[in-house]
């Protein structure tokens, strides 16, 4: 059981955080730190938490205190100030992470916790930051820096922490795919499984048991296997290109989602599955359904947060580091030039089309350099 001090004036957030978290946290509350029994205690913790604006103590008074008594343990800093510079001076004075208040505990537990297993793995000096300020350090795989890619960002982990259906729209290759994965690794399910599928793969004729699974003997050749419902019980399932899901075959999908409950095929008995679900379309999801291609009341059960992609002509400030992500493993480099050329352009693929221009001139460039002449549309 990791031990936990928490340093504040204001127990309500701490109290509310020690009912929510884990079990295997035990938090202890004092209102400052400057006596010479509490400091003494500092070593007994596995890490703090802090509170930046409690009126007992200032901060960076109080972290040079700690730090002449114990100079390894991480602490984590708490606030309503939605600000950077805020962000900055928790950072500066050596805080592992920023936290604005209120809170998610679930999203706290998962980033304090992922931050402690770095820690552990390769000290203080190799942990990254893990704080509001830096949430890009938590979703590496989602690169750019731009306003778009920052909000998404914010929108992850805020619709993350919700058990709700999730509806992602955007243009192909955009990375809904990647989207569903992260709200997936930082949601409550994220100890469960994450169980993808592009439902224009599923033919007709398949697609119960491949949803529902099956039972020996209830068809030729048929054996007994969990359908992908099954196989995401207490987990996510995503779902690519529903609005693909044959007309037919969706008052079944809605009776899963109203009854949480599924009979494989040849099965008369129901086992109950609980599960996030996200789906995508790069389609209007209201144009289908006023074309009559999907149901209305299966629209309102799958639409209850929406996310939007944003393409990459929305953003292509990014573009520098998008193209470093893929190139710097290569030692391989754009050229200024080449840069500019990759910038003006519209890129209807979005960032896999990006990528696989960058694969294409990587070939045809015969130096370090990767110049304009070498990209091609």
């Amino acid at each position: 059981m990791k031990k936990v001090l928490a340093i504040s004036s204001r127990d309500e957030y701490f109290f509310s955080l020690s009912r929510n978290v884990s079990s295997d946290w035990q938090i202890s509350i004092v209102r400052d730190c400057y006596s010479k029994s509490e400091l003494n205690r500092i070593s007994q913790f596995d890490f703090l938490l802090i509170d930046f604006l409690s009126e007992s103590f200032y901060l960076p008074d109080l972290i040079a205190r700690i730090r002449e008594h114990d100079a390894r343990i991480p602490f984590f800093v708490f606030s309503e100030e939605n600000s950077c510079g805020f962000a900055e001076m928790a950072q500066r004075v050596g805080a592992a992470a920023y936290f604005i208040v209120p809170f998610n505990p679930d999203m706290i537990a998962y980033r304090i916790e992922k931050f402690l297993i770095a820690y552990q793995k390769r000290g203080a000096a190799g942990a990254r930051y893990a704080g509001d300020a830096q949430e890009d350090c938590l979703m590496p795989e989602l690169i750019g820096n731009s306003t778009p890619m920052t909000q998404l960002r914010s929108m992850i982990i805020k619709y993350a922490a919700s058990d709700a259906a999730v509806l992602l729209t955007g243009e192909s290759g955009s990375g809904k795919d990647l989207v569903a994965r992260l709200i997936h690794s930082f949601s409550p399910f994220r100890n469960g499984p994450y169980i993808a599928f592009n439902v224009s793969c599923i033919p007709l004729t398949l697609a119960e048991s491949t949803l529902f699974g099956s039972v020996k003997g209830a068809y030729t050749d048929s054996r007994d296997s969990k359908g992908l419902f099954e196989c995401a019980d207490k987990g996510s399932l995503f779902l690519d290109e529903i609005t693909s899901l044959d007309r037919g075959f969706q008052p079944k999908l809605l009776r899963v989602l109203e009854d949480h409950s599924v009979s494989r095929v040849g099965s008369e008995e129901s086992c109950r599955v609980n599960f996030r679900l996200i789906c995508a379309t790069n389609k209007p999801l209201k144009s289908a359904v006023k074309s009559g291609q999907f149901r209305e009341d299966l629209m309102h059960r799958i639409d209850v947060l929406r996310l939007s992609i944003p393409p990459l002509r929305e953003h292509v400030d990014d573009i520098p580091l998008l193209a470093a992500s893929r190139l710097k493993a290569r030692n391989r480099m754009l050229s200024v030039s080449a840069l500019e050329k990759l910038q003006e352009y519209h890129w209807p693929g979005n960032v896999r089309q990006l990528f696989q221009c960058l694969s294409r001139a990587e070939v045809c460039a015969q130096t370090e350099i990767i110049y304009p002449e070498h990209i091609q549309f």
